[in-house]
């Protein structure tokens, strides 16, 4: 990958060899827990040569916490002041000495004045003030992609949408229309992995993630010494970087880095020798606990998902379903009885890249408000059409673009057929058309000069030809206003 180049104002966002700073700014926090129970368990020898060390331990965190806010990366300073808390906490909790016990609140404040200091200096500040955050488009961005997320969910919770295709289903079907931004994923390792590979995958990859945080958890009430346990210390610093790596995996999908699992080798040797080598006897209970309480957080979890999503589901404008490589549109709560059932096959170059939105804007028309519209989900299926699951009597067809309909028994089926822009030469796309009612619409200016051949061959069959008005094959500017007569 090239290292891009980004900024926050006029100050360069350090990539660190990185892609971008994101992965880099996460990349740096995952080290700083593990630096912290390293200085907690120096600090606590009663020895001044290992206190003396300790500081030096302090000033690595510090040199790490620096390159954190260079990288000016949001997601990864908010997953570190929670791990960092976490930690902490269970210092707190975990040792009842009130030597240790001054000593956690000490250094928490340390960190805590160390990285305000730092935030001011690099100028992290302005990036995280209410104001800027509430103008930022890239957490608009966000949050519009994640509602879309939630609601793809929900059509295909278990076996998911298909790899590589988060992106192009969210801007299909669930970008708001006006937007025209590209996305190749959600930009959420968890929605990108649930939307894509569907909660079977998703779920056994969190409860595998939570698994050593629950145990952290309920090693804060398990009996120990009184003086401090480097064996829970470990496993203490171990779950506070899992914390920092599922709480960043939010802001962006970080996951696919390769390199960003590296830091959690050490960290899952960490926490299997402290939980091994230190503990009472009762290892095999507590595992059990931790995978208990895994579990139902993971369960509330995808049910959080999968609840928020139908509530959007339940506002959107419009009524998808879906069924196998195929969807179906319609007006929500519709009560009169389809008046039309509309079947659409699009090619890019004449509907866009992202003519689910095309498809969309179709269905959102008041002419369409009691029709039925049907559409693949992405691309034209491979298997052709005879899979089409619905009711395909009284259907009209629109093909857009060079749309190969040899072999279709869906043509024999339909009504009507609305073909727009059409390419290439009519006995490869349709060799063997059976009689059909149809329409013809070809550019005002033909720039590929195939306008002849189609207007003969619309002739021979008795179709109507129309002029789209529009010079090249792009239809965009004159849809859907072009063919909702035809629905009158």
């Amino acid at each position: 990958m090239i290292e891009g180049i980004y900024f926050f104002g006029d100050r360069i966002r350090w990539n660190l060899g990185w892609p971008n700073p994101n992965p880099a700014g996460a990349f740096v926090a995952l080290w700083i827990p593990l630096l912290a129970a390293l200085h907690f368990a120096i600090a606590s020898a009663k020895s001044p040569g290992w206190r003396a060390l300790s500081w030096i331990v302090l000033l690595a965190e510090g040199v790490l916490l620096f390159l954190l806010c260079k990288t000016y990366s949001r997601g990864a300073l908010l997953a570190l002041v929670v791990a960092l808390l976490f930690f902490h906490a269970l210092l707190f909790y975990a040792f009842r000495e009130p030597r240790l016990r001054r000593k956690a609140a000490l250094f928490l404040v340390i960190r805590v004045l160390m990285l305000a200091v730092l935030l001011g200096v690099t100028g992290f500040l302005a990036r995280i003030d209410p104001e800027f955050v509430a103008g930022d488009a890239s957490v608009g961005n966000r949050a519009t992609l994640w509602r879309g997320g939630m609601q793809m969910m929900t059509h295909r919770p278990m076996a998911g949408w298909g790899r590589g295709e988060s992106g192009s289903g969210f801007m299909h079907w669930f970008q708001p229309l006006e937007e025209t931004a590209g996305y190749a994923g959600l930009v959420n390792s968890y929605l990108h992995v649930g939307v894509e590979r569907g909660l079977r995958i998703l779920l056994p990859c969190l409860f595998a993630f939570w698994l050593p945080v629950a145990v952290a958890l309920l090693l804060t009430r398990q009996p120990g010494p009184s003086r401090c346990d480097i064996h829970r210390v470990w496993v203490f610093g171990g779950a506070a970087s899992i914390l920092i790596f599922l709480v960043a995996n939010i802001f962006s999908t970080l996951w696919i880095f390769e390199r960003l699992w590296l830091p959690l080798v050490p960290v899952v040797l960490l926490i299997g020798l402290g939980f091994f080598l230190g503990g009472n006897g009762e290892r095999l209970k507590l595992i059990a606990r931790a995978a208990g309480i895994a579990l139902i957080s993971v369960v509330l979890f995808a049910g959080v998902l999968l609840g928020y999503g139908h509530r959007l589901r339940a506002q959107s404008d419009l009524e998808i379903r879906i069924e196998g490589d195929w969807l179906r549109l319609t007006s929500p709560g519709e009560k009169e009885s389809p008046r039309q059932r509309i079947l659409i096959l699009a090619d890019p170059a004449v509907l866009g890249s992202d003519w689910g939105k095309e498809v969309r804007r179709l269905a959102l028309s008041p002419e369409m408000r009691s029709a039925l519209i049907y559409s693949p989900i992405s691309g034209l299926p491979d298997a052709g059409y005879r899979k089409f699951p619905f009711r395909a009597d009284d259907l009209t067809l629109i093909v857009a673009g060079a749309v190969d309909l040899s072999d279709t028994e869906l043509l024999r089926r339909a009504e009507k057929l609305l073909w727009l822009h059409p390419s290439g030469r009519p006995e490869d796309r349709a060799p063997e058309m059976p009689p059909i009612k149809g329409g013809l619409w070809l550019p005002m200016l033909d720039t590929r000069g195939q306008s002849p051949v189609w207007r003969s061959y619309a002739a021979g069959r008795g179709w109507e030809r129309n002029s789209s008005g529009a010079i090249g094959n792009d239809l965009r500017p004159y849809w859907p206003e072009l063919i909702l007569d035809e629905f009158e």
